[in-house]
């Protein structure tokens, strides 16, 4: 359809170059500019008429959000019928103020594939390239759009859990890297097969999900929290599977505030039972050129002390934890707020996140101190247009056991 309308119009606009050459050519005496302003006249709707076929057609802006999906991620259910193409990526350098070492990073090119079949089926996925060379897949579902009140999703989900894990593109938060909180309590970016419904009413957004759970087999005794007994989906072991809920309010321009809960047995092979449960509270205000954002999470694993046994823990501070909690809460303000410069926006911004991956330990264990720490942000966040950010940071880690880590970050992201 596209082609044959786009043949039509060429072909006229052909037509009527031809016809009117010879015209001018032998008015040109008398009246040099009104055949030349009558052209203009008819040629500039023709224009337009092409520029809205070639490109209003295919082109949907990365500025908005929906079914809590970042700008980019969300292209897709705003789009006509066919292919949706987006993504975002991230460039990062960090110096370590402590050990002088310098590393820059590419740290994530994605692209975002999409389809729309129709207003009621939409396929979306992303697909993710980390620090060059490792690849995986985050999401790729498909959504039957009921009506707005219930939707349904199959397929490989982003766990609806916090601010980050479903809305990461860089310019959706502040820092160059994610809050630590939403990356060892909730281990973002965390993404499992399943499938479940969601919806909007009454101004309340809601996500209801079982999935393939976590495999506590995978746990490594680090600081890293939760992050290692992810499935991701691959392959993921099924014998326990695991529910979440998430539930928003949203009836308030600029305000976001909610919840969500997981539980899932983690011993997949089901000879013990090791139960996780994560719960979380998030709230979110932005108005005019201020935004306020807090979060505070807490994880349990039952059966800890009979985990450590069965995977071959024995040191003291070698144990999967019984419990792991953090918070974190800042503030940011747009100083060109009240100037006006179009799209440009300058965003200092404060952090403060405190986490503790041994929170609690089973009985007979040592808890190991360096998984607790408190860590200070400050920074700021240039956006010279909603897609392209341009961050700089400074951190600082306050351990009890370890010496104190000191970071000067800068990055780049942009979403399309």
């Amino acid at each position: 359809m596209f082609t044959a309308e786009f043949k039509k119009i060429a072909i006229f606009v052909a037509a009527f170059a031809a016809m009117a050459t010879p015209a001018m050519a032998a008015d040109a005496d008398a009246t040099s500019a009104t055949p030349v302003t009558e052209l203009e006249r008819r040629i500039d709707p023709l224009a337009d008429a092409l520029e809205r076929l070639e490109i209003g057609r295919a082109y949907v802006k990365a500025d908005q959000i929906q079914y809590g999906m970042g700008p980019a991620a969300s292209k897709v259910y705003r789009a006509q019928p066919g292919l949706s193409i987006g993504g975002y990526g991230e460039l990062e350098a960090i110096h370590d103020l402590d050990t002088s070492n310098d590393i820059i990073d590419l740290h994530r090119v994605i692209l975002y594939a999409g389809y729309k079949f129709n207003d009621k089926w939409v396929f979306n996925s992303e697909i993710e390239f980390e620090h060059v060379n490792e690849l995986k897949v985050e999401f790729a579902y498909v959504d039957f759009l009921a009506r707005p009140e219930i939707g349904l999703r199959l397929g490989h989900v982003l766990v609806p859990m916090g601010m980050i894990n479903e809305l990461h593109e860089p310019t959706t938060y502040f820092g160059v890297q994610r809050p630590e909180v939403e990356r060892r309590v909730i281990p973002t970016t965390w993404h499992e097969n399943g499938a479940g419904i969601f919806g909007e009413l009454a101004g309340i957004a809601y996500k209801l999900y079982l999935l393939n759970g976590f495999d506590i087999e995978k746990f490594l005794p680090t600081d890293d929290g939760l992050r290692n007994i992810r499935q991701s989906g691959s392959k993921a072991k099924f014998n326990r599977p695991a529910g979440v809920l998430n539930v928003e309010y949203l009836g308030i321009d600029g305000l976001r505030v909610g919840g969500s809960a997981y539980a899932g047995d983690a011993y997949q092979d089901g000879s013990l039972d090791a139960m996780v449960t994560i719960v979380e509270g998030h709230g979110e205000w932005q108005y005019k050129g201020l935004r306020l954002r807090g979060l505070a999470a807490y994880a349990h694993i039952a059966n800890a002390a009979k985990v450590n046994g069965a995977l071959g823990f024995t040191a003291p501070t070698e144990t999967i934890p019984s419990d792991l909690n953090g918070f974190y809460g800042e503030i940011g303000y747009d100083v060109l707020n009240t100037l006006e410069t179009g799209e440009h926006r300058l965003l200092p911004f404060a952090r403060i996140s405190k986490l503790d991956t041994h929170a609690g330990v089973p009985l007979g264990k040592t808890r190991n101190a360096k998984n607790e720490r408190t860590i200070l942000e400050v920074g700021a966040s240039y956006l010279p247009m909603d897609q392209i950010v341009i961050k700089m940071d400074y951190r600082h880690e306050l351990r009890e056991a370890n010496p104190d880590k000191r970071l000067l970050e800068a990055g780049v992201g942009w979403v399309f």
